[in-house]
């Protein structure tokens, strides 16, 4: 039987490997990106700025269920009711489900594009021109410019609350000897960090094998990463939730 990895971090990572095994895979963890909370005091005192001007702001976004989890920990500490003129929107469907147990009977937008991206959430009425508004956009450390740069032309005013690290596991060479990947093994990747970072587990366990595995990627931009990267058994899912990388790997 073909085996399945799943690589998504390790707390989304236990969620998604059950749901590959309950559609009959046989399926193996590998997690190629790590969560952290924040780690510089400067950092952390800036999302804690923002957190307590929530109020200031007339559309939150949040890139992803880390930025959900990692937001309301602080903002159940500061708003013991949230503000009432805030329109909420999340990029995917399970950060909008994630979003929604937070914001109770609150306005929330998600993404109805099939991409559930960037690029798609710019294309949201709610975004052609929010000119002086506020925008607070939450996330990780780092990440891609082009959503702010964007609403930042339209003329919108643009923060970015940072609230978590993406970093490398630090043992992924390790688990990837372990994992002694066939060329016949298919690795569901979710993103393009995570696909560098496999890239460089794989190099570092100097594993040819591994770059001959089949890989799932969300969409056309990553896959073009995983071709400039040297993979050549690349499939493309509709987008990154859980529904269309399965789909992916079952149309195969």
């Amino acid at each position: 039987m073909t085996r399945i990895f799943a690589t998504r971090p390790q707390k989304q990572n236990k969620a998604w490997a059950k749901r590959l095994r309950e559609a009959g895979f046989e399926v193996c963890e590998l997690p190629m990106l790590s969560i952290e909370p924040l780690r510089v005091n400067s950092a952390q005192a800036r999302a804690r700025e923002l957190i307590q001007k929530l109020d200031e702001y007339q559309k939150v976004i949040f890139i992803s269920q880390n930025a959900v989890d990692f937001a309301f920990e602080q903002i159940d500490m500061y708003w013991s009711q949230l503000p009432r003129d805030i329109n909420w929107y999340a990029v995917g469907n399970a950060t909008r489900s994630l979003l929604e147990d937070h914001l109770d009977a609150l306005h929330c937008v998600v993404l109805t594009n099939a991409a559930m991206n960037t690029e798609a959430l710019l294309e949201l009425p709610d975004f052609n021109a929010p000119l002086r508004e506020k925008i607070l956009i939450c996330r990780g450390v780092g990440g891609r410019a082009k959503l702010g740069d964007e609403l930042r032309v339209r003329g919108a005013r643009v923060d970015y609350c940072e609230l978590y690290e993406r970093a490398t596991p630090a043992d992924g060479a390790v688990r990837v000897r372990s994992a002694k990947l066939d060329p016949a093994d298919v690795l569901c990747i979710f993103s393009g960090e995570t696909l560098k970072n496999f890239h460089s587990a794989i190099v570092s366990a100097g594993d040819a094998n591994a770059a001959q595995c089949r890989i799932i990627v969300p969409g056309d931009r990553v896959a073009e990463l995983a071709r400039e990267l040297g993979f050549s058994k690349i499939s493309v899912a509709e987008n990154a939730s859980d529904k269309a990388m399965l789909a992916a790997i079952e149309n195969e």
